[in-house]
């Protein structure tokens, strides 16, 4: 008998991750050789100099049309469909309270995990940290773009600040790709978890990792 499967992401979630992961991936290879000269090698792979920035402009533009969608598609659901906010990604104090419990099971000082709900606050930090560093890359990013602009409001040596906080930013926004990655992709008891592809996760797994929302 097949294994009973519940859904947790909608087509709508999956395909926005995905391009997200996607652009996510490219700006990462495409803006280190930018950032980092010594890395030039890399941008010799993809072309030249010319094909990497050019690269690394298109999938920004996706980035930005998927955050703009997502922030769409929510806001028409709290105008149009609910009237109110109700994403069980919010975060709250049962969040706090999970972090210090999952604290305390690391260190033995209890045999019991957090009984999480739809989320948990791994889930929700990956998240509210996107919607934080994501739009600083952005508008970060589109100074650089057009640098000539940029100078006509600002003297150059803010040009060169901006290029510095889009860079360390960036780096930020990697090392939080791959927290998420090991933290929801690779959780999984039997591996790869391939839940945000598919949408779904089989009954027992949603019942032992998000009990509150099984029930």
């Amino acid at each position: 008998m097949a294994e009973k499967e519940v859904q947790r992401f909608s087509m709508s979630s999956r395909i926005e991750h995905i391009l997200l992961g996607v652009s996510c991936i490219v700006l990462m290879v495409t803006g280190l050789p930018i950032a980092f000269h010594e890395l030039e090698i890399f941008a010799y792979m993809m072309g030249g100099y010319g094909v990497t920035m050019v690269l690394h402009r298109v999938f920004a533009i996706i980035l930005v049309f998927v955050c703009l969608y997502h922030c769409v598609r929510h806001i028409l659901k709290i105008a149009v469909i609910d009237g109110k906010y109700t994403r069980p990604a919010l975060p709250g104090l049962q969040d706090v309270k999970d972090v210090i419990q999952e604290v305390k099971f690391a260190l033995g000082k209890t045999d019991k995990m957090p009984s999480y709900g739809q989320y948990s606050w791994k889930e929700k930090l990956d998240y509210w940290g996107s919607i934080l560093f994501t739009p600083l890359l952005v508008i970060s990013g589109y100074f650089l773009m057009f640098p000539l602009w940029t100078m006509t409001i600002w003297p150059v040596q803010y040009l060169t600040g901006i290029r510095l906080f889009h860079r360390y930013d960036a780096i930020c926004v990697i090392l939080a790709y791959f927290l998420h990655f090991s933290n929801s992709h690779l959780s999984s008891k039997v591996g790869m978890r391939w839940t945000m592809f598919t949408g779904k996760m089989s009954k027992e797994e949603a019942k032992e990792e998000h009990p509150l929302w099984a029930e």
